[in-house]
């Protein structure tokens, strides 16, 4: 995938996250957070070196979704009790 590419997605979905940030929050947010996986240098490189792999819109949001669920799943092996304020505290005192 070229840089201009990537710039481009990057650009739609900082958009949309704008464009929704009062209406839907959590999509808005989900959009920021996208955007700023793909921007990160180190993915640039890899989209634009590994251009089998990575060819569509698509492609970017496996990757991304994939890498988020990995770190989902890292962190419920470390807090096994939930994420939530309270968690950390029932995790502690038990």
């Amino acid at each position: 995938m070229q840089r201009e590419e990537i710039e481009r997605i990057i650009a739609k979905y900082r958009k949309l996250a704008g464009s929704l940030c009062c209406t839907n929050e959590e999509k808005s947010s989900r959009y920021d957070e996208f955007a700023d996986y793909i921007a990160d240098e180190y993915n640039i490189e890899r989209y634009e070196e590994e251009d089998d792999d990575y060819e569509t819109e698509q492609d970017l949001w496996d990757d991304y979704n994939e890498a988020v669920s990995s770190e989902e799943a890292a962190w419920e092996l470390m807090f096994p009790n939930g994420d939530d304020d309270d968690a950390i505290t029932d995790y502690v005192t038990k």
